[in-house]
């Protein structure tokens, strides 16, 4: 992976930014980004005025630069810009043409997120010192779980410090997102409190019939010295999953769900339209075979290449998706069967967390995965999923 080469052109321009005002942008046609400090880059960051996140409104003809522009003015003096990087998703972002497809990609008031970070190998500061909490000793039981469910405004809040308080009692480690349209979660949790879990989040009646997609273990080892998590974090959020589109579909309406045990022969099916609908550095990891990946940077992305893909394509071809844990693929049928007119769309059950744990616990059946899944905790990819 190589450093952000705009930002490496920021850092020779540093000095100059440092004995002058940042550049003012123009206000006429501006688009605005929500950039996101990460933690191990927040030291570099001038006491005043370094929050962690912030609008910035960029120039639409330049975005990059312009947003390269007011990060280095944000940072401490001496600070080497050079250190850092800037992504949208899981996408490094290195030209204005980038920044502006995600600028193009969402749907206002759906907002594109910018993360900075460390550049890899960069040598930074000591972080602030606030400790983490320790973890669970031994090892972790990975697991992932979303449900789409009409949850009250009212509800949100209190419903998210009730989650914190049960799952924090547990020693849990990982992120819950609530939202009008659900939850979507992913965490780790001592394999003896799995069944404690899994009570406390379908304590609340708006969850009672979640469903736990158990995922891979994690060793002792693994899980004394790096972790999957860091930390929990309970939050509400507009969406779930923020995907872009104008107005929200069906979710109850998204085609079939095909468990991991059929899924081989779903795939045969002659003629079948098999969909990776994940984004390009996931796919890039590992796919099923004959999957077409959508190629896409952000999940937003999806719905112009779903358009063209299938555009000509007989209505009553089937169309198979799958996504790391299922939560994609329910957004991504619903609008291949009510946006485009699909009468067989399929997806896979549990996503390629739950293929993998069929093969764990099958050894013997042979697989039609190719690579490792990529997995959005510290580890990257899920160990073991070579095949």
């Amino acid at each position: 992976m190589v450093a952000l080469r705009a930002f490496v052109r920021v850092a020779h321009l540093f000095t100059a930014l440092r004995n002058s005002p940042p550049r003012l942008l123009s206000t006429a046609s501006t688009s605005s980004v929500l950039v996101y400090f990460e933690r191990p880059v927040r030291p570099l960051l001038r006491a005043a005025g370094g929050r962690r996140k912030e609008r910035v409104a960029v120039d639409p003809l330049a975005p990059l630069d312009s947003l390269t522009d007011h990060i280095a003015s944000k940072l401490n003096d001496g600070a080497d810009a050079a250190l850092l990087r800037a992504r949208h998703g899981r996408r490094h972002l290195a030209s204005n043409d980038e920044l502006r497809a995600a600028l193009r990609s969402v749907t206002p008031p759906t907002t594109v997120v910018v993360r900075v970070g460390a550049a890899p190998g960069a040598a930074l500061p000591p972080p602030a010192s606030d400790d983490l909490p320790e973890p669970p000793p031994g090892p972790l039981q990975m697991l992932s779980a979303f449900k789409f469910a009409q949850i009250d405004a009212e509800r949100l809040e209190p419903l998210r410090d009730e989650l914190a308080a049960a799952l924090a009692a547990l020693r849990v480690r990982g992120t819950v997102y609530l939202a009008p349209e659900g939850v979507n979660l992913q965490c780790a949790v001592a394999p003896a409190d799995v069944g404690a879990l899994r009570a406390a989040l379908t304590a609340p009646p708006e969850l009672r019939s979640l469903r736990l997609n158990l995922g891979e273990t994690v060793d002792a080892e693994a899980a004394a010295d790096d972790a999957p998590f860091k930390r929990l974090v309970v939050k509400t959020r507009p969406q779930v999953l923020t995907d872009g589109l104008p107005t929200p579909l069906d979710w109850t309406a998204a085609g079939e769900a095909v468990a991991p045990a059929r899924w081989a022969e779903a795939l045969a099916q002659p003629g079948a339209v098999v969909l990776d609908c994940r984004n390009d550095y996931e796919s890039d990891a590992g796919a099923f075979e004959g999957a077409e990946p959508l190629g896409t940077a952000t999940f937003a992305e999806s719905w112009e290449v779903l358009r063209r893909r299938l555009d000509g394509v007989d209505k009553d071809t089937p169309v198979l998706t799958y996504c790391t844990g299922g939560i994609r693929c329910v957004k991504t049928n619903a609008y291949i069967k009510q946006q485009l007119g699909f009468t067989r769309t399929y997806r896979l059950e549990d996503g390629i967390i739950g293929y993998n744990r069929h093969l764990r616990e099958h050894p013997g059946e042979g697989s039609v995965w190719r690579g490792e899944n990529f997995v959005f905790d510290r580890r990257r990819a899920e160990q073991g999923s070579d095949q």
